[in-house]
Order: structure tokens, then sequence, then C-alpha cells
């Protein structure tokens, strides 16, 4: 299957913005930066964070949240890079 089959991807969004949006079943999600970020093999102009699937999409993506925001100490592992 190609990356055009996929008819359910959504555009980018700002997390603040779409976390009632997010289903709570299932999901594959991408966080990235509104910036590029140097990498041990050069710059990521997209500013990719993470990629990845949780079976309860909007939870994982809240997590990221805390984590990155610093109110939580666990949980997921891109948000304290993140931070």
């Amino acid at each position: 299957m190609e990356l055009k089959d996929w008819k359910e991807w959504s555009d980018w969004q700002l997390l603040k913005n779409c976390i009632s949006a997010l289903p709570t079943g299932p999901g594959a999600y991408m966080i990235a930066a509104k910036k590029s970020i140097n990498r041990a093999v050069g710059k990521d102009i997209e500013g990719i964070l993470d990629i990845g699937e949780s079976k309860t999409l909007r939870s994982r993506v809240r997590s990221f949240i805390a984590c990155a925001s610093g109110a939580q100490q666990r949980g997921h592992m891109a948000g304290w890079r993140y931070k």
C-alpha cells in the first residue's frame, strides 16, 4: 500500500488545538517541532521528535505533553527528550 492510499491521515495540527479531536482508541502519530533539529548525521528540517502508535492515542499524546511540559516525571520518552 502506498502513502497516497491512506485517506485517514490528518494535516499537521498544533497539539494544544487538537487533543479533544483525537480518537480515544488506537492510532498512529508523528510529533514534530516547528523548527529544524540538529541530528548526528545532519539537520532534520521537519523537526520530527517522535513517530509512534498507541492503543489509546489521546492518552499517549497527553502523556507526551505532560512530560514535555515538566508536569509529569515519567511516561513518554520523547516528551523527556523534548523538555
